[in-house]
């Protein structure tokens, strides 16, 4: 199921330039397709929820 979330979300950033991507340490794993996609628009802000919610404020 992550998978499939983040090949529609791969799919949205390719449809739309303003998505970007904020993880809280999700893993690797999952998330590699979007940051080798796009790089300049995926962030790993690691477990600073606080700063995520800061960074997301930021950017809209």
């Amino acid at each position: 199921m992550r998978a499939e979330a983040l090949r529609a979300l791969v799919d949205l950033a390719e449809a739309d330039e303003r998505v970007v991507f904020l993880t809280g340490d999700l893993g690797f794993g999952v998330v590699e397709p979007f940051f080798e996609r796009f790089p300049d628009r995926a962030f790993n802000v690691g477990v600073a929820e606080q700063a995520m919610v800061a960074l997301a404020t930021g950017l809209a």
